[in-house]
């Protein structure tokens, strides 16, 4: 067993000013399958994790609206929409509040924001 000690407070240390936010980010994902009642098997695809990651997620909505589309004339889709709880996170937010802020490139092949 170990111990309790006092709690430690973290920082992000990305020294955003006092407007930015600390609180927790809220995720927003598209649910799609027939009787999402959480009996399935769940799949979760998620994107841009890290902040200059453009291109994931239009991949996500991509992947969401061929799902949807293809439901009603594609048997395999159908199959999959039918049998899978399928969660698609399009973008992670976690980095978008100090996005804007960069003034460096990430690395210097990146071009400047």
């Amino acid at each position: 067993m170990v111990a309790a000690q006092a709690r430690t407070m973290l920082s992000d240390n990305l020294a955003a000013p006092a407007s930015v936010s600390r609180d927790p980010h809220p995720v927003y994902a598209i649910r799609i399958g027939k009787g999402c009642d959480g009996s399935k098997t769940g799949v979760l695809a998620y994107a841009q994790e890290h902040a200059r990651e453009w291109v994931p997620p239009l991949v996500t909505i991509e992947t969401a609206e061929r799902l949807l589309r293809n439901y009603a004339t594609h048997g395999p889709t159908k199959q999959l929409v039918n049998n899978l709880d399928i969660w698609i996170v399009p973008s992670v937010p976690r980095w978008w509040p100090f996005v804007l802020r960069l003034r460096q490139p990430a690395q210097e092949h990146d071009a400047p924001l």
